[in-house]
């Protein structure tokens, strides 16, 4: 045999091994595991908090801050591919040629190698059996194909056969789930948005690049609700969204938690919720002159005074914070320093930056629903690849390929009557199965020994 072709045998073998299957499955389910331990797609300032400075870029190096769309990670999965293939291609030819291949009837030599053999002697003749088997029991009698060499009679059966290619299937639906996710890796897109009570958007931030995509249609959130349990909890927040294309309403529905939305080649996941607020500040340098009014919301940057020396941005806004009522987080933005935070409070606060003083004097809240927006065109395959791996399974465990053979032969006093049967898995059912039939022959009166 040539050497290269003993390597490529020996590498396609390893390829199609039980241990690969074993090391690659294990390899998944640690990355896995890694993949929910350590959070996704964060901003890097989180996972300094969280880490430090040296776990942090080796996380980012090797891929653990988006396990599933690394290198490495993909690679796992595309050999995971080639093995299923290998797997079968290896040992789909025998399996097609065993499927394909006629019953025989049963000889000496087959006989001895099947693993359940009955033996009869029967008073009746040859022709009187099968008269009384094909009166008495139609529906039985008619799973046996007949075969006669010479004066003696072949009975032959099988069933299930094709459940000995449920493992081929449960393959094909693996593969289908790998290039389906693949498929949603490379051409899918997640984001996010936050629309506020009553406005629209047709802009999401994309996940990870932090990218504006145009959606192609107006999202409106005409409504938010929150319903909650007698201890204050929520127990379901729903957002009436309108969707509008060129200034149409094309679809109006109530998005809520694990009931998303459709529209447009996207799915709409209700994800979070919060309240954010439109707040009038007044500064003023002195009692004498007039307050400076200022309109602001969370993330504004504004100058607090006509020169635009003092500058402050509007960081985080609290409806009741410390039982104080409604409070604003602003950072003073100094030119010869770090920034400066601190609450001001509408009650009974104010701040003093810069020698201007800072208060609350009106807030307008207002609700927003935050929305996660998905696309994956590759998830019709993956359902494919789920249904063909449920059937799969259901055809390799739950079915049987199954052959009996029944050899009735003319003796000097009636008739030699062999049952044998064979199975490639339930090997006790195929004996109960040859006693049924047994006790076929006694009820005919038929059997006059057992041997």
């Amino acid at each position: 045999m040539h050497p290269r072709k003993t390597e490529t045998q020996s590498l396609w073998g390893r390829l199609a091994s039980l241990r690969l299957t074993l090391a690659l499955f294990l390899i998944l389910a640690g990355a896995s595991i890694l993949g929910t331990l350590i959070p996704q797609n964060r901003p890097f300032q989180e996972y300094l908090e969280m880490y430090g400075s040296v776990a942090t870029r080796i996380f980012k190096w090797v891929g653990l801050t988006d396990v599933y769309h690394s290198l490495w990670f993909m690679g796992i999965l595309g050999l995971l591919v080639v093995h299923l293939v290998a797997c079968s291609l290896q040992r789909l030819p025998a399996t097609w040629k065993s499927l394909r291949t006629p019953q025989r009837p049963l000889s000496d030599g087959l006989l001895k190698s099947l693993p359940v053999v009955k033996r009869f002697e029967l008073e009746a003749g040859v022709e009187e059996v099968v008269e009384a088997l094909r009166g008495s029991a139609p529906r039985f009698f008619s799973r046996f194909k007949q075969e006669k060499i010479g004066e003696t009679l072949h009975l032959l059966s099988q069933g299930g056969r094709w459940s000995r290619m449920g493992a081929y299937v449960a393959h094909m639906g693996v593969l289908g789930v790998l290039v389906g996710a693949t498929i949603g890796f490379a051409f899918g897109f997640k984001g996010f948005v936050q629309i506020p009570e009553g406005k629209s958007v047709e802009l999401v931030e994309e996940r990870g690049s932090g990218k504006m995509v145009p959606l192609g249609f107006q999202v409106k959130c005409e409504r938010f609700h929150v319903s909650s349990y007698p201890d204050g909890t929520p127990r379901e927040y729903r957002s009436d969204l309108v969707f509008m294309k060129d200034g149409r309403r094309e679809l109006e529905g109530a998005l809520r938690v694990n009931h998303p939305i459709s529209f447009g080649g996207y799915q709409f996941y209700q994800a979070s919720y919060g309240i954010s607020a439109r707040v009038t500040f007044e500064a003023q340098k002195d009692s004498a002159g007039p307050p400076l009014k200022i309109i602001m919301e969370p993330g504004d940057t504004s100058a607090i005074d006509p020169q635009g020396q003092i500058v402050v941005r509007f960081l985080r806004y609290e409806t009741d914070l410390q039982g104080r009522g409604p409070a604003v987080l602003l950072a003073h933005l100094r030119q010869d320093g770090h920034p400066v935070a601190g609450w001001v409070f509408q009650r009974d606060g104010k701040a003093t930056i810069g020698g201007w003083s800072l208060k609350i004097s009106h807030v307008e809240e207002h609700r927003w629903t935050g929305i996660q927006v998905k696309r994956d065109p590759g998830v019709w395959i993956v359902w494919v690849g789920c249904g063909l791996i449920m059937v799969g399974c259901a055809m390799a465990f739950l079915g049987v390929h199954r052959r009996i053979w029944i050899k009735l032969e003319p003796g000097k006093d009636g008739t030699h009557c062999w049952i044998a049967a064979s199975s490639n898995r339930d090997i006790e059912g195929t004996k109960r199965q040859v006693e049924m039939l047994a006790e076929e022959f006694v009820k005919k009166g038929v059997r006059k020994s057992r041997g």
